[in-house]
Protein backbone atom coordinates (compact mmCIF):
# COMPACT_ATOMS: atom_id res chain seq x y z
CA UNK A 1 0.00 0.00 0.00
CA UNK A 2 1.53 3.25 -1.09
CA UNK A 3 1.67 6.35 1.14
CA UNK A 4 -0.45 9.48 0.60
CA UNK A 5 0.42 11.79 -2.23
CA UNK A 6 2.65 14.63 -0.87
CA UNK A 7 0.73 17.16 -2.97
CA UNK A 8 -2.59 15.97 -1.50
CA UNK A 9 -1.13 16.20 2.02
CA UNK A 10 0.13 19.73 1.31
CA UNK A 11 -3.25 20.81 -0.01
CA UNK A 12 -4.98 19.35 3.04
CA UNK A 13 -2.64 21.16 5.42
CA UNK A 14 -2.97 24.47 3.58
CA UNK A 15 -6.78 24.17 3.69
CA UNK A 16 -6.60 23.39 7.43
CA UNK A 17 -4.36 26.41 7.96
CA UNK A 18 -6.71 28.74 6.09
CA UNK A 19 -9.68 27.46 8.08
CA UNK A 20 -7.80 28.03 11.34
CA UNK A 21 -6.76 31.56 10.31
CA UNK A 22 -10.38 32.34 9.45
CA UNK A 23 -11.46 31.09 12.89
CA UNK A 24 -8.81 33.23 14.56
CA UNK A 25 -10.02 36.26 12.63
CA UNK A 26 -13.55 35.69 13.93
CA UNK A 27 -12.23 35.32 17.49
CA UNK A 28 -10.18 38.51 17.08
CA UNK A 29 -13.27 40.42 15.99
CA UNK A 30 -15.16 39.25 19.08
CA UNK A 31 -12.16 40.09 21.27
CA UNK A 32 -11.96 43.62 19.87
CA UNK A 33 -15.67 44.10 20.52
CA UNK A 34 -15.28 42.90 24.13
CA UNK A 35 -12.20 45.11 24.64
CA UNK A 36 -14.08 48.14 23.34
CA UNK A 37 -16.99 47.33 25.66
CA UNK A 38 -14.57 46.90 28.58
CA UNK A 39 -12.82 50.21 27.90
CA UNK A 40 -16.18 51.96 27.76
CA UNK A 41 -17.17 50.37 31.07
CA UNK A 42 -13.89 51.49 32.67
CA UNK A 43 -14.47 55.05 31.45
CA UNK A 44 -17.97 55.06 32.97
CA UNK A 45 -16.60 53.69 36.25
CA UNK A 46 -13.92 56.38 36.35
CA UNK A 47 -16.49 59.10 35.73
CA UNK A 48 -18.84 57.74 38.41
CA UNK A 49 -16.02 57.39 40.95
CA UNK A 50 -15.02 61.02 40.39
CA UNK A 51 -18.62 62.25 40.60
CA UNK A 52 -19.22 60.30 43.80
CA UNK A 53 -15.97 61.67 45.27
CA UNK A 54 -16.86 65.24 44.28
CA UNK A 55 -20.26 64.94 45.97
CA UNK A 56 -18.82 63.27 49.05
CA UNK A 57 -16.06 65.82 49.56
CA UNK A 58 -18.54 68.66 49.15
CA UNK A 59 -20.89 67.09 51.69
CA UNK A 60 -18.37 66.16 54.40
CA UNK A 61 -17.73 68.70 57.16
CA UNK A 62 -14.63 66.77 58.24
CA UNK A 63 -12.38 64.42 56.26
CA UNK A 64 -13.66 60.86 56.11
CA UNK A 65 -10.28 59.29 56.70
CA UNK A 66 -11.42 55.71 56.26
CA UNK A 67 -12.71 56.53 52.79
CA UNK A 68 -9.82 58.83 51.84
CA UNK A 69 -7.21 56.25 52.80
CA UNK A 70 -8.92 53.42 50.89
CA UNK A 71 -7.41 52.74 47.49
CA UNK A 72 -9.37 52.70 44.26
CA UNK A 73 -11.67 55.68 44.83
CA UNK A 74 -10.41 57.62 41.82
CA UNK A 75 -8.38 60.73 41.02
CA UNK A 76 -10.71 63.21 42.72
CA UNK A 77 -10.51 61.22 45.96
CA UNK A 78 -6.71 61.04 45.68
CA UNK A 79 -6.53 64.83 45.35
CA UNK A 80 -8.87 65.22 48.31
CA UNK A 81 -6.58 62.99 50.36
CA UNK A 82 -3.61 65.15 49.37
CA UNK A 83 -5.38 68.30 50.57
CA UNK A 84 -6.60 66.72 53.81
CA UNK A 85 -3.16 65.30 54.59
CA UNK A 86 -1.43 68.63 53.92
CA UNK A 87 -3.85 70.38 56.28
CA UNK A 88 -2.61 68.21 59.17
CA UNK A 89 1.09 68.37 58.33
CA UNK A 90 1.38 65.13 56.36
CA UNK A 91 1.75 64.20 52.72
CA UNK A 92 -0.09 61.61 50.64
CA UNK A 93 2.55 59.49 48.98
CA UNK A 94 1.63 56.31 47.09
CA UNK A 95 0.02 53.28 48.69
CA UNK A 96 0.80 50.07 50.55
CA UNK A 97 -0.39 47.06 48.54
CA UNK A 98 -0.05 44.66 51.49
CA UNK A 99 -2.73 46.51 53.49
CA UNK A 100 -4.56 47.98 50.47
CA UNK A 101 -4.40 51.51 51.85
CA UNK A 102 -2.99 54.83 50.66
CA UNK A 103 0.29 55.87 52.26
CA UNK A 104 1.07 59.00 54.28
CA UNK A 105 4.51 60.51 54.82
CA UNK A 106 6.31 63.08 56.92
CA UNK A 107 8.12 65.90 55.14
CA UNK A 108 9.64 67.95 57.92
CA UNK A 109 11.21 71.39 57.97
CA UNK A 110 14.06 71.63 60.47
CA UNK A 111 13.58 74.08 63.35
CA UNK A 112 9.92 74.76 62.47
CA UNK A 113 8.16 74.32 65.82
CA UNK A 114 4.67 74.93 64.44
CA UNK A 115 5.14 72.31 61.76
CA UNK A 116 6.37 69.85 64.36
CA UNK A 117 3.28 70.30 66.50
CA UNK A 118 1.01 70.07 63.47
CA UNK A 119 2.61 66.83 62.27
CA UNK A 120 2.38 65.20 65.70
CA UNK A 121 -1.29 66.14 65.99
CA UNK A 122 -1.84 64.96 62.41
CA UNK A 123 -0.39 61.53 63.13
CA UNK A 124 -2.65 61.20 66.14
CA UNK A 125 -5.63 62.20 64.00
CA UNK A 126 -5.16 59.54 61.35
CA UNK A 127 -3.65 56.78 63.50
CA UNK A 128 -7.03 55.17 64.37
CA UNK A 129 -7.87 54.94 60.65
CA UNK A 130 -4.64 53.29 59.49
CA UNK A 131 -4.27 49.54 59.11
CA UNK A 132 -1.36 47.74 60.67
CA UNK A 133 1.10 45.55 58.79
CA UNK A 134 1.89 41.93 59.64
CA UNK A 135 4.00 43.07 62.57
CA UNK A 136 1.11 45.05 64.05
CA UNK A 137 2.68 48.41 63.18
CA UNK A 138 1.36 51.45 61.32
CA UNK A 139 3.79 52.88 58.77
CA UNK A 140 4.53 56.46 57.74
CA UNK A 141 7.05 57.29 55.05
CA UNK A 142 9.78 59.88 55.63
CA UNK A 143 10.73 62.29 52.83
CA UNK A 144 14.12 63.76 53.62
CA UNK A 145 16.72 66.03 52.07
CA UNK A 146 18.80 63.24 50.52
CA UNK A 147 15.71 62.06 48.60
CA UNK A 148 16.28 58.61 50.10
CA UNK A 149 19.60 58.24 48.26
CA UNK A 150 20.96 56.36 51.29
CA UNK A 151 17.87 54.21 51.79
CA UNK A 152 14.15 54.48 52.41
CA UNK A 153 13.24 55.70 55.90
CA UNK A 154 9.99 54.87 57.67
CA UNK A 155 8.36 55.64 61.00
CA UNK A 156 6.60 52.59 62.44
CA UNK A 157 4.13 53.08 65.27
CA UNK A 158 2.50 50.51 67.55
CA UNK A 159 -1.03 51.88 68.03
CA UNK A 160 -1.61 50.23 71.43
CA UNK A 161 1.04 52.21 73.28
CA UNK A 162 2.39 54.79 70.79
CA UNK A 163 5.91 53.36 70.83
CA UNK A 164 7.83 53.93 67.61
CA UNK A 165 10.60 52.45 65.51
CA UNK A 166 12.61 54.39 62.95
CA UNK A 167 13.69 52.06 60.16
CA UNK A 168 15.78 52.28 57.00
CA UNK A 169 15.10 49.77 54.25
CA UNK A 170 12.96 47.82 56.76
CA UNK A 171 15.88 47.52 59.20
CA UNK A 172 15.44 49.00 62.67
CA UNK A 173 17.62 52.03 63.43
CA UNK A 174 16.16 53.71 66.51
CA UNK A 175 13.43 53.07 69.08
CA UNK A 176 11.30 55.71 70.80
CA UNK A 177 8.81 55.47 73.62
CA UNK A 178 6.34 57.93 72.11
CA UNK A 179 5.31 59.73 68.93
CA UNK A 180 6.46 63.19 70.06
CA UNK A 181 10.04 62.07 70.67
CA UNK A 182 10.18 60.16 67.40
CA UNK A 183 8.86 62.99 65.22
CA UNK A 184 11.13 65.51 66.96
CA UNK A 185 14.11 63.28 66.18
CA UNK A 186 13.00 62.99 62.55
CA UNK A 187 12.70 66.75 62.23
CA UNK A 188 16.19 67.25 63.63
CA UNK A 189 17.92 64.45 61.71
CA UNK A 190 15.82 63.54 58.67
CA UNK A 191 14.40 66.87 57.58
CA UNK A 192 13.42 67.77 54.03
CA UNK A 193 13.63 71.57 54.21
CA UNK A 194 15.33 74.10 56.45
CA UNK A 195 13.83 77.26 57.87
CA UNK A 196 15.63 80.18 56.16
CA UNK A 197 17.92 81.85 58.66
CA UNK A 198 18.19 85.66 58.88
CA UNK A 199 21.09 87.09 56.91
CA UNK A 200 24.03 88.32 58.98
CA UNK A 201 24.37 92.11 59.04
CA UNK A 202 27.52 94.08 59.73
Amino acid sequence: MSGSDPEDELSRLQAELQAHLAAMSRISSRFEAVRTEWNEAVAVRTDLLDRVATAKVAGDDQPDWGWLLATGNGAVADKALGRAAAAIGLQADGYYPDIRQNALSLRMTRDDRQELETAIAGIRTVLPHLRTNEAGLVQFGILESTLNSHGTWSLLIRPEDGSCVLSRNQWEQERFSDIETAVTYIQENHWYDEVPRPAMTR
